[in-house]
Protein backbone atom coordinates (compact mmCIF):
# COMPACT_ATOMS: atom_id res chain seq x y z
CA UNK A 1 0.00 0.00 0.00
CA UNK A 2 2.87 2.29 0.80
CA UNK A 3 4.68 1.17 -2.56
CA UNK A 4 1.44 2.09 -4.21
CA UNK A 5 0.87 5.71 -2.82
CA UNK A 6 4.83 6.65 -3.89
CA UNK A 7 4.35 5.32 -7.40
CA UNK A 8 0.93 7.82 -7.40
CA UNK A 9 2.40 10.74 -6.19
CA UNK A 10 6.02 10.33 -8.29
CA UNK A 11 3.21 10.27 -11.22
CA UNK A 12 1.76 13.20 -10.10
CA UNK A 13 5.07 14.80 -10.07
CA UNK A 14 5.48 13.82 -13.27
CA UNK A 15 2.27 15.17 -15.09
CA UNK A 16 2.85 18.67 -13.24
CA UNK A 17 6.35 18.96 -15.41
CA UNK A 18 4.50 17.90 -18.22
CA UNK A 19 1.88 20.20 -17.86
CA UNK A 20 4.49 23.26 -16.92
CA UNK A 21 5.91 22.04 -20.09
CA UNK A 22 2.92 22.46 -22.10
CA UNK A 23 2.14 25.74 -20.63
CA UNK A 24 5.42 27.56 -21.86
CA UNK A 25 5.24 26.29 -25.38
CA UNK A 26 1.34 27.48 -25.56
CA UNK A 27 2.68 31.05 -24.16
CA UNK A 28 5.57 30.86 -26.88
CA UNK A 29 3.06 30.07 -29.68
CA UNK A 30 0.78 32.96 -28.89
CA UNK A 31 3.89 35.26 -28.58
CA UNK A 32 4.42 37.58 -31.66
CA UNK A 33 7.86 36.73 -32.61
CA UNK A 34 7.05 33.26 -33.43
CA UNK A 35 7.04 34.01 -37.38
CA UNK A 36 9.44 36.10 -37.32
CA UNK A 37 11.64 33.42 -35.82
CA UNK A 38 10.44 30.92 -37.86
CA UNK A 39 11.35 33.15 -41.34
CA UNK A 40 14.77 33.86 -40.19
CA UNK A 41 15.05 30.32 -39.22
CA UNK A 42 14.00 28.98 -42.32
CA UNK A 43 16.43 31.67 -44.31
CA UNK A 44 19.40 30.55 -42.21
CA UNK A 45 18.69 27.20 -43.00
CA UNK A 46 18.32 28.01 -46.72
CA UNK A 47 21.79 29.58 -46.53
CA UNK A 48 23.44 26.51 -44.87
CA UNK A 49 21.88 24.64 -47.66
CA UNK A 50 23.94 26.93 -50.28
CA UNK A 51 27.05 26.82 -48.08
CA UNK A 52 27.00 22.94 -48.03
CA UNK A 53 26.26 22.83 -51.91
CA UNK A 54 29.01 25.04 -52.59
CA UNK A 55 31.24 22.93 -50.56
CA UNK A 56 30.13 19.71 -51.97
CA UNK A 57 31.10 21.24 -55.18
CA UNK A 58 34.93 22.08 -53.44
CA UNK A 59 34.97 18.48 -52.16
CA UNK A 60 33.73 16.93 -55.73
CA UNK A 61 36.69 19.57 -57.72
CA UNK A 62 39.45 18.33 -55.14
CA UNK A 63 38.57 14.65 -54.78
CA UNK A 64 38.68 14.71 -59.03
CA UNK A 65 42.27 16.51 -58.53
CA UNK A 66 42.98 13.61 -56.08
CA UNK A 67 42.40 10.74 -58.06
CA UNK A 68 44.43 12.53 -60.97
CA UNK A 69 47.53 12.93 -58.57
CA UNK A 70 47.15 9.32 -57.42
CA UNK A 71 47.00 7.84 -61.08
CA UNK A 72 49.38 10.23 -62.22
CA UNK A 73 51.50 9.15 -59.17
CA UNK A 74 50.78 4.96 -60.00
CA UNK A 75 52.30 5.74 -63.18
CA UNK A 76 55.42 7.16 -62.19
CA UNK A 77 55.65 4.15 -59.64
CA UNK A 78 55.13 2.05 -62.89
CA UNK A 79 57.99 3.53 -64.76
CA UNK A 80 60.52 3.88 -61.56
CA UNK A 81 59.71 0.58 -61.06
CA UNK A 82 60.57 -0.82 -64.36
CA UNK A 83 63.61 1.48 -63.97
CA UNK A 84 64.88 -0.55 -60.97
CA UNK A 85 64.31 -3.88 -62.33
CA UNK A 86 66.31 -2.81 -64.96
CA UNK A 87 68.86 -1.66 -62.88
CA UNK A 88 68.30 -4.64 -60.77
CA UNK A 89 68.65 -7.02 -63.74
CA UNK A 90 72.14 -4.98 -64.85
CA UNK A 91 73.59 -5.46 -61.59
CA UNK A 92 72.78 -8.93 -61.80
CA UNK A 93 74.25 -9.50 -65.08
CA UNK A 94 77.60 -7.46 -63.95
CA UNK A 95 78.21 -9.54 -61.28
CA UNK A 96 77.94 -12.95 -63.11
CA UNK A 97 80.55 -11.07 -64.98
CA UNK A 98 83.06 -10.52 -62.56
CA UNK A 99 82.21 -14.01 -61.42
CA UNK A 100 83.24 -15.32 -64.96
CA UNK A 101 86.02 -12.76 -64.83
CA UNK A 102 87.37 -13.64 -61.19
CA UNK A 103 86.90 -17.72 -62.42
CA UNK A 104 89.24 -16.85 -65.25
CA UNK A 105 92.07 -15.27 -62.81
CA UNK A 106 91.77 -17.95 -60.72
CA UNK A 107 92.24 -20.38 -62.93
CA UNK A 108 95.73 -22.24 -63.71
CA UNK A 109 95.57 -21.84 -67.05
CA UNK A 110 95.04 -17.85 -67.12
CA UNK A 111 98.33 -18.20 -64.48
CA UNK A 112 100.27 -20.12 -67.26
CA UNK A 113 99.24 -17.49 -69.88
CA UNK A 114 100.70 -14.82 -67.92
CA UNK A 115 103.82 -16.80 -67.13
CA UNK A 116 103.90 -17.71 -71.18
CA UNK A 117 103.13 -13.67 -71.63
CA UNK A 118 106.05 -12.92 -69.33
CA UNK A 119 108.58 -15.46 -71.01
CA UNK A 120 107.92 -13.61 -74.75
CA UNK A 121 108.46 -10.23 -73.49
CA UNK A 122 111.89 -11.94 -71.33
CA UNK A 123 112.95 -13.15 -75.09
CA UNK A 124 111.76 -10.23 -76.76
CA UNK A 125 113.79 -8.07 -74.67
CA UNK A 126 116.72 -10.72 -74.73
CA UNK A 127 116.26 -10.57 -78.81
CA UNK A 128 116.34 -6.53 -78.35
CA UNK A 129 119.51 -7.10 -76.50
CA UNK A 130 121.31 -8.51 -79.05
CA UNK A 131 120.49 -6.95 -81.53
CA UNK A 132 121.71 -3.76 -80.16
CA UNK A 133 125.18 -5.63 -78.91
CA UNK A 134 125.22 -6.53 -82.67
CA UNK A 135 124.62 -3.05 -84.37
CA UNK A 136 127.41 -1.69 -81.39
CA UNK A 137 129.84 -4.62 -82.28
CA UNK A 138 129.20 -4.41 -86.25
CA UNK A 139 130.09 -0.02 -85.99
CA UNK A 140 133.25 -0.62 -84.02
CA UNK A 141 133.94 -3.51 -86.88
CA UNK A 142 133.00 -0.90 -89.52
CA UNK A 143 135.82 1.52 -87.35
CA UNK A 144 138.56 -1.15 -87.81
CA UNK A 145 138.02 -1.97 -91.50
CA UNK A 146 138.18 1.81 -92.09
CA UNK A 147 141.51 2.01 -89.91
CA UNK A 148 142.41 -1.28 -91.61
CA UNK A 149 142.33 0.56 -95.41
CA UNK A 150 144.02 3.83 -94.18
CA UNK A 151 146.85 1.30 -93.18
CA UNK A 152 147.07 -0.55 -96.38
CA UNK A 153 146.49 2.88 -98.53
CA UNK A 154 149.91 4.29 -96.45
CA UNK A 155 151.47 1.53 -97.43
CA UNK A 156 150.60 1.63 -101.21
CA UNK A 157 151.86 5.41 -100.62
CA UNK A 158 155.31 4.20 -99.18
CA UNK A 159 155.30 1.78 -102.24
CA UNK A 160 154.37 4.38 -105.09
CA UNK A 161 157.73 6.33 -103.26
CA UNK A 162 160.25 3.92 -105.22
CA UNK A 163 160.78 1.75 -102.12
CA UNK A 164 160.10 -1.85 -102.45
CA UNK A 165 158.22 -3.58 -99.73
CA UNK A 166 159.24 -6.55 -98.21
CA UNK A 167 156.75 -9.64 -98.69
CA UNK A 168 154.17 -9.92 -96.68
CA UNK A 169 153.37 -13.43 -95.45
CA UNK A 170 149.75 -12.16 -94.25
CA UNK A 171 147.10 -10.96 -96.36
CA UNK A 172 144.62 -7.87 -95.18
CA UNK A 173 141.41 -9.40 -95.63
CA UNK A 174 142.97 -12.41 -93.72
CA UNK A 175 144.30 -10.16 -90.91
CA UNK A 176 140.91 -8.40 -90.84
CA UNK A 177 139.00 -12.06 -91.11
CA UNK A 178 140.58 -13.09 -87.90
CA UNK A 179 138.69 -10.26 -86.04
CA UNK A 180 135.80 -11.77 -87.19
CA UNK A 181 136.94 -14.83 -85.64
CA UNK A 182 137.00 -13.96 -82.47
CA UNK A 183 133.76 -12.23 -82.17
CA UNK A 184 131.17 -14.11 -80.75
CA UNK A 185 128.44 -14.40 -83.48
CA UNK A 186 127.28 -17.37 -83.54
CA UNK A 187 123.68 -15.94 -82.03
CA UNK A 188 123.49 -13.05 -83.99
CA UNK A 189 121.96 -13.63 -87.56
CA UNK A 190 123.52 -10.03 -88.76
CA UNK A 191 127.23 -10.40 -87.83
CA UNK A 192 126.85 -14.20 -89.29
CA UNK A 193 125.98 -12.94 -92.28
CA UNK A 194 129.15 -10.71 -92.48
CA UNK A 195 131.00 -13.09 -91.42
CA UNK A 196 130.27 -15.36 -94.59
CA UNK A 197 130.91 -11.67 -97.09
CA UNK A 198 134.45 -11.94 -94.99
CA UNK A 199 134.82 -15.72 -96.33
CA UNK A 200 134.34 -14.91 -99.72
CA UNK A 201 136.49 -11.88 -99.36
CA UNK A 202 138.87 -14.29 -98.58
CA UNK A 203 139.78 -15.88 -101.53
CA UNK A 204 139.60 -12.70 -103.72
CA UNK A 205 143.03 -12.49 -105.12
CA UNK A 206 144.96 -10.03 -104.35
CA UNK A 207 145.49 -8.11 -108.03
CA UNK A 208 142.02 -6.79 -107.71
CA UNK A 209 141.62 -3.52 -107.57
CA UNK A 210 141.11 -1.03 -104.65
CA UNK A 211 137.51 -0.06 -105.53
CA UNK A 212 136.55 -3.80 -105.96
CA UNK A 213 137.61 -4.51 -102.47
CA UNK A 214 136.46 -1.19 -101.44
CA UNK A 215 132.85 -2.08 -102.68
CA UNK A 216 133.16 -5.55 -101.29
CA UNK A 217 134.03 -4.23 -97.54
CA UNK A 218 130.88 -2.26 -98.02
CA UNK A 219 128.13 -4.75 -99.51
CA UNK A 220 129.71 -7.33 -96.13
CA UNK A 221 129.14 -4.16 -94.00
CA UNK A 222 125.15 -3.78 -94.50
Amino acid sequence: MAQFETNKNENIKALKQKLVIYRKTLDALKGDNVVSDYLLTKEECNEIKKQVSVLEEVIQTMKEEQDLQINEYHQKIKIISGQVESVNDSIHLLKQDVAYLMNKVNNPSFDDLIQKMNQMIDIQNTSISLIQKGNSEVEGLKEEITQSKLVENEKKQKQMGGTKPKTSTSHPVTDNYKIFSNLHVKSNPILTKIQKRWLECKSIPKRYPSNSYSKSLRKASR
